[in-house]
């Protein structure tokens, strides 16, 4: 039988979605609502509510995206079972939640009785699968395709994502000078190797810090790798002319949002990038990984345009591009922007390899971008993770001796303590402490490469690095609860 909910509106007061959305939550925190127990259907409350049924399908959808209501076939909407390991007298919950943030451990307090993985890099994938997206698919998988595939990817594809660049990061490019990818790695293999043909074996600067997995391409690829500093501003450019010498071929670089110290690479430092790769004959690799998801202000332009805007022909720079951010790693698909001087070398690598994504995949991401469900997502997303990180860095907030950054975007929070009080052996003593507690964050220090550790130059930061995507609000606050504490009680040792 569906639950009576206690539920008044106010005429004059916020949205009624929201009215309705504030009440749900107030009563799953005082357990009037339990985990698992079913709501009523949309239209019966909404004729008692005297409101439209998109009403309360809207406060639905928000508190579904949040995580405190959840869909079964066959169940209608119920309040998340998962929601019992935050409430322990209502019940044992299920090994795992949507998204997989959650798995069971052996032991641990009650209050978090499921291990909370607040381990950076994992979007938010439950709310992926909405009507946009579940319509993508079926148009998809009704055209099985024929024919000879387009080695630059779908023509439709490649239409839509220079539509998407257009009206999301500033960019005014043809669909003829993209080229689709299988993800991030795909797209940094294909620039690799057509430069290698060129110019031999070689010489790919990185920043230090940065995303360990991509910095490992060209080391597989034969290239000798050199790491850079960042600062506030981003890459130290006037480094890239003090490595013995060797002058590097690439530069790959963060600029909207450096990995995993969060900075955005000022105009001032674009610029100054720029020329030296002009003077140089260099190319910079921009990796746009999760320049969307920006909380603070618009999103920043991409360092493509500002090359175009000096370059008709933007000779410069790659930008590489992908969805596992902003939709799901699991869609494995991405693209290129190449530069004319490139393009055709690419093409025809593609075309000895032969393309790296599925036709099917590629025509239902065309069809979720052209009906536009991505945007969509996006900004949904984009509030949702706002009132994340808010949660963390609220939840943080004025602990003596560590600096929490919030991020401007992203998917992540770095908590870091002062290098004077920091090494190594704290950084993973307060990992061992939150595991045994039932939480998984990740080391800050991991993120520089150690073979430039303690030398004079390279200054390793340690802390804690906290992605807080891919889990429900109500689980958060009771994860960031613990982590104060634990940070409480260990700040001086």
């Amino acid at each position: 039988m569906d639950i009576d909910l206690p539920i008044g509106l106010v005429r004059d007061g916020p949205p009624l979605p929201v009215q309705i959305a504030d009440a749900v939550r107030d009563l799953i925190a005082r357990g009037v609502l339990q985990p698992g127990e079913r709501l009523p259907g949309s239209r019966p409350l909404a004729d008692r509510l005297g409101v439209s049924r998109g009403t309360v399908v809207a406060g639905w959808d928000q508190l579904i995206a949040e995580g405190y209501l959840t869909t079964a076939h066959g169940s209608g909407t119920v309040v998340n079972p998962d929601l019992a390991g935050v409430h322990p007298g209502s019940g044992s919950a299920p090994a795992s939640s949507a998204g997989g943030a959650v798995r069971r451990p052996t032991t641990g307090p009650p209050e978090l009785r499921d291990v909370v993985d607040l381990r950076p890099g994992r979007p938010d994938v439950a709310a992926v699968a909405d009507s946009t997206w579940r319509h993508a698919w079926r148009v998809a998988a009704a055209d099985p395709g024929s024919g000879a595939a387009d080695p630059a990817g779908l023509p439709a594809l490649r239409s839509e994502l220079a539509a998407h660049l257009r009206q999301m990061r500033g960019l005014l490019v043809s669909p003829d000078e993209l080229l689709v990818t299988n993800g991030a790695r795909d797209g940094l293999a294909t620039v690799l190797q057509v430069l290698a043909a060129r110019r031999g074996r070689l010489i790919v600067a990185v920043e230090n810090p940065g995303y360990p997995s991509l910095r490992q391409v060209p080391r597989r690829l034969g290239a000798t790798v050199i790491e850079v500093d960042v600062d506030d501003e981003g890459l130290v450019v006037p480094q890239l002319d003090a490595v013995g010498g060797r002058v590097p071929d690439l530069v790959m670089v963060t600029p909207s949002h450096q990995y995993p110290m969060g900075a955005s690479m000022t105009v001032t430092r674009r610029l100054e990038l720029l020329d030296w790769a002009r003077r140089h004959h260099a190319v910079v690799v921009e990796d746009d990984y999760d320049s969307e998801l920006r909380y603070v202000g618009a999103p920043l332009p991409a360092l493509a345009a500002l090359d175009r805007r000096q370059e008709p022909d933007g000779e410069r720079v790659v930008t590489l591009g992908s969805f596992s951010k902003t939709v799901t790693p699991a869609l494995g698909a991405g693209f290129l922007l190449l530069p004319a001087g490139l393009r055709a070398q690419a093409l025809a690598l593609r075309s000895d390899v032969g393309p790296t994504l599925s036709s099917v995949v590629q025509r239902a991401l065309a069809e979720y971008l052209a009906n536009g469900g991505l945007r969509r997502h996006t900004q949904r997303m984009r509030r949702a993770y706002r009132r994340r990180r808010n949660i963390v860095t609220d939840g943080l907030d004025g602990i003596a001796g560590v600096t929490v950054r919030g991020m401007d975007g992203g998917l992540h929070a770095v908590v870091e303590w002062p290098a004077d009080t920091a090494d190594r052996h704290r950084e993973q003593l307060m990992q061992q402490h939150l595991s045994r507690a039932g939480i998984e964050v990740g080391a800050l220090s991991d993120y520089w490469s150690h073979s430039t550790e303690g030398t004079e130059r390279q200054i390793v930061r340690y802390g804690l690095v906290i992605g807080y995507t891919a889990i429900e609000e109500a689980r958060l606050v009771a994860a960031v609860t613990t982590i104060r504490n634990q940070l409480a009680r260990h700040r001086r040792g």
